[in-house]
């Protein structure tokens, strides 16, 4: 890494922790419960900027706490949207929250069922569960959704599968949950260090 490299992220850290913890009194309800505290309706515009934009800024800078702020209040000032639902999946999953990350990633489904992000997304906490099969799916789906074009999704629907590969030979063993497996013949396969699979979140 260069010297300074990463000097630009801690301003706009701040900024963000200013204007999400400048929340206003008055907390609004989100889907099942989840409730946040909403700034100003017009605290970004000065900026051009959106709490959505903000949100995936965080998340670049590895603040995934406060990119879950903007994400929603992005629902609220913004209104609901997959994206926004699927940002914060991502960052609570960051956080190791890998069961409020698949309600987040689910209520995303739900708002584009057509959406390779969001099926690749919520194979990805899927996989991070241990629940490979319906992350296999999941990654089939996004594959499928992408017309065979998207390399993250076949990626990490190849991860997924040689994990279910083993498990189906040597189903007593738990090497899948820390390796992948590649074949080197119709019924030989060897063991390398795991990779996780990629989450996204669109850009705008």
């Amino acid at each position: 890494m260069r010297p300074g490299g990463g000097r630009k992220v801690l301003p706009v850290a701040l900024i963000a922790s200013g204007l999400l913890a400048g929340a206003c009194t008055q907390p609004e309800v989100l889907p099942e419960g989840m409730t946040v505290a909403v700034s100003a309706r017009d605290a970004l515009a000065m900026r051009e900027i959106t709490y959505l934009t903000l949100g995936k800024q965080m998340l670049a800078a590895r603040e995934p706490d406060l990119a879950l702020k903007a994400f929603l209040t992005s629902m609220i000032v913004e209104g609901l949207s997959a994206e926004a639902m699927t940002g914060a999946g991502i960052a609570t999953q960051q956080q190791g929250l890998l069961t409020s990350a698949l309600r987040y990633f689910e209520m995303a489904r739900d708002l584009a069922p057509n959406s390779e992000i969001v099926y690749n997304n919520l194979g990805v906490v899927f996989y991070k569960l241990k629940e490979y099969y319906p992350a296999r799916n999941a990654f089939r789906r996004a594959y499928a959704l992408s017309g065979g074009k998207s390399e993250m999704a076949e990626r990490n629907l190849n991860r997924v599968e040689s994990i279910i590969a083993q498990m189906e030979l040597v189903p007593e063993t738990d090497l899948a949950f820390s390796h992948d497996v590649i074949r080197l013949g119709t019924s030989e396969f060897r063991l390398v260090e795991a990779s996780l699979p990629e989450a996204e979140v669109a850009a705008e």
